[in-house]
């Protein structure tokens, strides 16, 4: 019987099984209900909304201060990675302009040498030439001649190391983007919202007690699907939006009376994380690197 089970790691390589245990690659795990956003809480902070406010466009809940601060912070980065971009531009064409000079000047330089050739008188043939005009008469290369050309190739030396600069790119957009989808986010589009929390009817013990609940059955939210009504700022479970408004003839808010347009005024919120797949996603992806000896963990970038 062979041993091949026991010669598994004698190769000169290392094979895509052996990568895996000894941590690169990309792992897949699923998260619990631990590691999801509950409804209501802020996405930027992850804690409850003091001033909740929500985005139209995405119905991600955000804090109203904590947003500000958020925008501050990513239009001070924007406008200084744009400085850096134009400063870093006008270096660059400055450089250009700076190589068409000396160019031109070569090629001016090269015009007038020609020209002086041209004009002298040619030499008796009887002067004898020293070696290193005999050499270039038959084009045998000189080895001291070119000895700054020489050393710019040498790349490893010290004097002609070449410096590495960080390129700026330019920003996608002058706008901040959101922080759960790179959406436009102004602070003009985000949508008030009045939540109402649960009563202790059954008692300071229930796990229910302080949660969010529908403005009309009054039932906790958990991880139920609501939109938020966009004239009185009321939040509601779905279901019982579609009972009650949007299969109406005249669509009105069920709270305040005020008159719906169900295209503009009505706003699917993001529901809460829950560990079940098939309500939403509970897996994420990572790019694991090589764990060091006695690390189980090792360290790892996440990406989602």
């Amino acid at each position: 019987m062979t041993r091949h089970s026991q010669n598994q790691t004698d190769r000169a390589f290392i094979t895509s099984d052996e990568r895996r245990k000894c941590g690169f690659g990309q792992v897949t795990e699923r998260i619990g209900a631990e590691s999801q956003l509950p409804f209501g809480m802020c996405c930027i902070s992850l804690r409850p909304a003091k001033e909740p406010m929500a985005s139209p466009t995405t119905g991600y809940i955000y804090d109203k201060s904590t947003v500000v601060e958020y925008l501050v912070k990513e239009r001070a980065r924007i406008k200084e990675e744009m400085a850096l971009y134009e400063q870093q531009e006008a270096s660059k064409k400055a450089f250009e302009d700076l190589k068409e000079q000396q160019k031109d000047a070569k090629r001016a330089q090269k015009f007038q040498s020609t020209m002086s050739e041209l004009g002298r008188q040619s030499e008796p043939s009887s002067v004898s030439m020293n070696k290193d005009e005999a050499a270039r008469s038959v084009g045998v290369p000189i080895p001291w001649e070119h000895k700054s050309e020489a050393r710019a190739k040498s790349f490893w030396a010290a004097e002609e190391m070449p410096e590495f600069q960080k390129e700026c790119k330019k920003p996608e957009s002058l706008v901040p983007g959101c922080p759960m989808t790179g959406k436009k986010l102004r602070l003009k589009d985000l949508v008030p919202v009045k939540f109402e929390l649960t009563n202790d009817a059954k008692g300071k013990d229930t796990d229910y007690a302080g949660m969010y609940c529908c403005a009309v059955s009054k039932k906790p939210i958990t991880h139920q699907r609501c939109v938020l009504l966009r004239p009185s700022g009321v939040v509601i479970i779905e279901k019982v939006f579609d009972e009650l408004v949007k299969n109406t003839e005249d669509p009105r808010c069920p709270v305040t009376g005020k008159k719906l347009d169900l295209k503009k005024d009505v706003i699917r919120l993001q529901p809460g994380g829950t560990g079940f797949c098939s309500h939403n996603k509970v897996e994420v992806s990572r790019d694991a690197f090589l764990r060091p000896k006695g690390n189980e963990t090792g360290t790892r970038a996440l990406k989602i």
